[in-house]
């Protein structure tokens, strides 16, 4: 794996001889691992507590966002189980649908088989269930070290921020940073620049203000920290986005943050900006930590930066393939087709529409969306497709007319990526559920059909003693 820093560059330090400051995004990717390798990684910071430093701002974001990160770990295996059942459960109900499309037309061996396949499913669900707690039931013992009443990573945060032994920015001081923040932000200056800029129902302005200039108000507890001091910072963060980094060619500090910290810093002092990931190759040995919790994490976050840019690289055929599925996964009815019977094509009003298949897919426009939460992303595209249909409409009672139709159609399309990289053996493909959030602006551009055939019906007997 490519680091930014080379062995020989840092091999001359020791932990005693560097100040060490963690963003909440690392203290918090900590859950996501072995417990295993939590307790070694715990353990061995307790151990040199006092080459860390914890900005107050940090302690707020975390304590903000931890419930989410702790359950996730906590409750993953009962997740897999209720998603598990749930396929298994889709399974039933899709092959449930086909065989009711005959089970009127004499297929007495269908209707035979059919049972017998719910039965096995029925058996299947059963089985996935009860491996799946005992599963769980192994987990839980192993992950007890994150449980609320026993958090080690909480309790390490809770005593970094007493040692601190202040509570952040005045008030006054925050108001500056935020008209700092909003200059800095327009001319998109490191860090934060990308934040969020929406202000949830639930939050007051404060707490809005502090979740906008966030990373800014860490930076210049940073600042603050290190005034006067020859020091050499290690700063480790695991943020997905460009507002901690120049990214404009090779990946580097950006040259305002570099400059603010020489210019407060004394003279010899060294800002060292890296991920979580590289940090522990360079120190986790001078930490003693096992080589196997170092070697675990260090895999993860490479499968990690795989996974982002397999997404990256593939969003356009990420959504065409979605798009695909939906239109065979979903008949009649579903929110692409249902804009078609709003318009009368053969004089009738539509009644069904089957048969779909589309004949093209082009991706106009897509865009990767990174969330605050490293492992939630969302792709934002508009999409034009052609698809063919077999189209039946009511005319009136007894009489329908059915055809065939093709039609150019142009949408777009949400889609919600959430990252699993707990097991690296999978492909990058299969680290990602992704799931379809919206469609909106659905517009038919254009729509061609052949001759309709005219379907009458009439009831028999009314007319066999005539």
């Amino acid at each position: 794996m490519a680091y930014l820093y080379s062995d020989e560059e840092l091999e001359n330090y020791e932990i005693e001889d560097i100040l060490i400051i963690m963003d909440s995004n690392v203290w918090l990717d900590l859950y996501t691992y072995p417990p295993a390798s939590i307790e070694n990684i715990i353990e061995c910071f307790n151990e040199n507590m006092g080459s860390f430093w914890l900005p107050y701002q940090v302690y707020i974001e975390f304590n903000r966002h931890v419930t989410k990160s702790r359950d996730e770990a906590l409750y993953r295996y009962q997740n897999i189980k209720a998603e598990v059942c749930r396929l298994i459960s889709d399974s039933s109900n899709k092959i449930n649908a086909e065989f009711n499309k005959h089970k009127n037309k004499g297929f007495a061996d269908a209707i035979e088989l059919q049972k017998h396949l719910q039965d096995e499913l029925s058996e299947t669900i059963k089985k996935s269930k009860s491996e799946l707690d005992s599963l769980y039931d192994s987990y839980k013992e192993e992950i007890a070290c994150v449980e609320k009443e026993n958090d080690i990573i909480a309790g390490l945060i809770e005593n970094l921020n007493q040692q601190r032994g202040d509570s952040g920015f005045l008030i006054m001081e925050l108001l500056g940073i935020y008209e700092e923040g909003e200059r800095r932000y327009k001319y998109k200056m490191s860090p934060g620049f990308s934040d969020e800029k929406k202000k949830d129902n639930v939050e007051s302005e404060q707490q809005f203000l502090l979740r906008k200039y966030g990373d800014l108000i860490i930076w210049k507890e940073i600042i603050r920290k290190t005034q006067n001091q020859k020091v050499t910072l290690i700063f480790v963060e695991n943020e997905r986005k460009s507002d901690w980094w120049d990214l404009s060619g090779i990946k580097k500090i950006p040259q305002v943050l570099k400059e603010e910290f020489s210019n407060g810093t004394s003279e010899g002092s060294k800002l060292i900006m890296i991920d979580f990931d590289e940090f522990l190759h360079h120190f986790g040995g001078k930490f003693n930590m096992l080589a196997g919790s170092v070697s675990e994490i260090t895999n993860r976050a490479k499968f990690s930066k795989q996974v982002h840019a397999y997404i990256q690289n593939s969003k356009h055929n990420i959504v065409e393939i979605m798009v695909n599925e939906y239109m065979e996964n979903n008949g009649y009815g579903n929110e692409l087709t249902d804009c078609l019977t709003e318009i009368s094509i053969f004089g009738g009003s539509v009644d069904s529409i089957d048969d779909v298949e589309i004949t093209r897919i082009q991706v106009r426009a897509c865009e990767l969306i990174q969330d605050n939460d490293w492992d939630t992303l969302t792709i934002a595209a508009v999409v034009e497709i052609e698809f063919d249909a077999s189209i039946s409409e009511y005319v009136q009672r007894d009489v329908s007319h059915s055809g065939s139709v093709h039609a150019t159609m142009q949408f777009s399309l949400n889609l919600d990526l959430l990252v699993d990289i707990t097991d690296t053996n999978i492909s990058e493909r299969d680290a990602c559920k992704i799931t379809i959030n919206y469609f909106e602006d659905i517009e038919i551009l254009a729509i061609d059909h052949d001759e309709f055939s005219i379907d009458v019906s009439f009831d028999e007997d009314m007319f066999r003693d005539r």
